[in-house]
């Protein structure tokens, strides 16, 4: 697959994650030639630049400090992308806050609304001046969309998963928006398209759900494989879904009993 996105601009928020991380290294991996890397963890950006630098060399690298939580920080640091390559082909949002477990009657207003401002806000903070971009710019050579927008939820965007009605709701918020934005700018040649994992840092879920079938649950190369997919021009008709990537935990009817 190497080379499927060459000379191609990628864009990545959240890059100081785990998964932020392994799916800037998939972008290199795969061929883009230029590539973006945003957090508001500076430590954390670097380590990734530099894991970037040293695997790829010849890669084009912008690392810059994003707070995808304020409007203006998140327009200036696309703009900044556009002011050094010229456009953005492929970005990737990650919506990772994980407020505590709580049944909805214990839940605080306080977590809710971290919650809705760290993932619904932030996603729709990045989707708006990235879509502003793409529309000014003709498809990438050799391919037929002028971009494409992967958002990482989480599978609670779609499944009810046990104490977690806040996560579930914001990353439902996500699904919603970038479901809209598919419709809408379909007619632009804009595809826009979420990853949905069963990935988790707090143990305290990974304790309430039954053994999964694959005797694991997914990696952040798991989520990376299944983003540069949906990125690129393999998936160019592939737009509105929300792809789970979960070894078809999915497919229970309902979470497991508290």
């Amino acid at each position: 697959m190497a080379g499927i996105l060459a000379n191609g601009t990628a864009v990545v928020t959240g890059a100081g994650s785990a998964t932020g991380r392994a799916i800037a290294l998939a972008f290199a991996r795969d061929g883009t030639s230029n590539l973006a890397i945003g957090d508001l963890d500076s430590t954390e950006l670097q380590e990734t630049s530099k894991q970037l630098k040293e695997q790829y060399p010849s890669l084009n690298i912008l690392a810059e400090s994003i707070d995808i939580n304020d409007e203006g920080s998140a327009a200036r640091f696309f703009q900044q992308v556009v002011d050094k390559f010229g456009r953005i082909d492929f970005a990737a949002n990650i919506a990772g806050h994980e407020p505590p477990v709580a049944g909805a009657h214990e839940v605080e207003d306080a977590d809710f609304d971290l919650a809705f401002e760290r993932n619904q806000r932030g996603i729709f903070f990045c989707s708006k001046p990235i879509l502003g971009h793409m529309l000014k710019q003709q498809p990438l050579e050799g391919h037929v969309t002028r971009g494409s927008i992967v958002n990482v939820t989480s599978i609670a965007s779609t499944a009810a998963l046990p104490g977690l009605h806040v996560y579930s709701a914001t990353q439902g918020g996500v699904f919603g928006l970038s479901k809209s934005d598919a419709y809408d700018y379909a007619g632009d040649r804009i595809r826009v398209n979420v990853v949905a994992p069963l990935l988790f840092s707090n143990k305290e879920v990974y304790a309430k759900l039954e053994e999964h079938p694959f005797k694991r649950y997914a990696t952040p190369e798991d989520v990376a494989n299944a983003v540069v997919f949906l990125s690129g021009p393999r998936a160019a008709f592939i737009s509105g879904i929300a792809l789970p990537v979960d070894g078809g935990f999915h497919l229970k009817t309902g979470g497991p009993p508290r």
